[in-house]
């Protein structure tokens, strides 16, 4: 006999959500060449001076998060690394009013309909093409122009340094949508601001409008910038950044990142039952 728990447990909603949950684990990162001229207008390159500033472009969208936007951000972080020596820090941002909005709901919607093993294969690529920016050899900023939501925000975490509008809405809020969080959330988020923290946020779903400072939030620095002065910015950060040499930045930043990539590679290769 069928009870309302059983039926509830057997919806597809829920089947959906199990879906998504993607199995966690290294991978290399391949190098993706020769994007369509589409993708290549989703993410921008601009150099300023010896800052580089790294562009989230489907402002229509709010920049919402695509396959096509990983394969570009993928290909400009191997163009960044190949030209190593001509930058001394890289910031990421969004265009328009928006950091990014999130997962691109067409492409999560799709994998409700795909089985569980291809959406593990596909979400891994997925992951893999952003969590790229975690390879840059020199220092990456986060400057969170406007609403940074779920993966949007979980991108944001990559960065050495967050800096963030007054006005911009944070969150993490895949709890909402039934899903697991992704993106590497559950490993970054608990680094940054402990374990407590981390699970009231994800476990709460809540957007920030006033994140409180850096020693319980994820922000180092809030400003005035906007979608258009972040045009202008690099913002103080970065400039400071630029006043150091860029073997010096490089170098610390290979030995910083070192501490955080073994870490990993203990958990991975802790025994799996």
């Amino acid at each position: 006999m069928r009870t309302p728990h059983l039926t509830a447990w057997s919806s597809p909603s829920l089947s959906t959500m199990f879906r998504l949950r993607i199995a966690a684990g290294p991978r290399r990162l391949a190098v993706h060449r020769g994007v369509s001229s589409a993708a290549k207008e989703s993410v921008t390159l601009e150099k300023q001076g010896q800052i580089g500033i790294v562009r989230l472009n489907d402002p229509n969208r709010l920049n919402a998060l695509t396959a096509d936007m990983g394969d570009r951000v993928e290909e400009l972080v191997q163009e960044i690394k190949d030209r190593a020596d001509e930058f001394r820090a890289i910031v990421l941002t969004g265009e328009g009013r928006a950091f990014s909005a999130g997962g691109d709901l067409d492409f999560l919607q799709k994998r409700a309909s795909d089985t569980t093993s291809r959406n593990t294969v596909t979400m891994r690529k997925f992951y893999g093409r952003f969590l790229s920016l975690r390879s840059l050899p020199v220092p990456l900023i986060a400057a969170l122009n406007g609403p940074a939501i779920g993966a949007g925000m979980c991108i944001s975490l990559f960065a050495d340094a967050r800096v963030v509008a007054k006005d911009a809405k944070l969150g993490f809020t895949f709890v909402h949508l039934g899903l697991h969080p992704g993106m590497a959330c559950t490993h970054y988020l608990p680094l940054l601001v402990g374990a407590e923290r981390a699970n009231h946020l994800l476990l709460s779903g809540k957007v920030l409008f006033d994140c409180p400072g850096s020693r319980s939030c994820f922000i180092d620095i809030k400003g005035d910038f906007g979608p258009r002065s972040v045009r202008a910015w690099p913002g103080h950060e970065s400039r400071e950044q630029g006043s150091t040499t860029v073997h010096a930045s490089g170098m610390q930043h290979s030995i910083l990142g070192s501490v955080r990539r073994t870490w990993w590679l203990r958990l991975s290769s802790w025994p799996k039952r």
